[in-house]
């Protein structure tokens, strides 16, 4: 009888298949081009959808946080009670209608990627002219649009 024995893996083995996972599972992220293109999406859903049905305004809020960073993802789920909170004095801009100016419209052109974890997308404006650029960060491994660096996001947030 010869049985199969397990056969233990040295650790710099196990190390290195660690390594070698985490890489492979890296490139199955979705792209700062694909993060955009939702985030565009669950943004006209919201549009469509949230001005006429509170209940349906948490769940439109969730979608659309899924695409930013964790600060601007809390502020955005936030929205409806910190409005209710300050008896309509801070409005956040997705209580009702998000301004489409939020996410910049515009095909992705370049992108620019100065270290492992930021991209910065350029969209093409009108005419050929440069268009505005959308700012990227790589949060617990998935690309999240980093809307409080961006001026049309500080714009879109008012005080009555």
């Amino acid at each position: 009888m010869n049985a199969a024995l397990p056969i233990a893996m040295p650790r710099s083995r196990s190390i290195a298949l660690v390594i070698a996972m985490a890489a492979a599972l890296a490139g199955c992220r979705d792209s700062p081009e694909l993060v955009l293109l939702n985030a565009r999406d669950s943004l006209a859903e919201l549009n469509k959808t949230a001005c006429g049905n509170k209940e349906r305004l948490a769940d439109a809020l969730q979608d659309l946080s899924k695409y930013v960073e964790p600060r601007a993802a809390a502020l955005i789920r936030s929205a409806p009670d910190v409005e209710k909170s300050s008896s309509g004095q801070f409005k956040v801009f997705v209580t009702c209608k998000p301004p489409p100016s939020v996410l910049p419209p515009g095909e992705v052109v370049k992108v620019d990627q100065p270290s492992e974890i930021t991209a910065i997308l350029k969209l093409q404006g009108k005419s050929g002219k440069p268009g505005a650029e959308v700012p990227m960060v790589l949060v617990d491994g998935r690309w999240k649009i980093d809307l409080l660096e961006m001026e049309s996001f500080t714009q879109a947030i008012k005080t009555k």
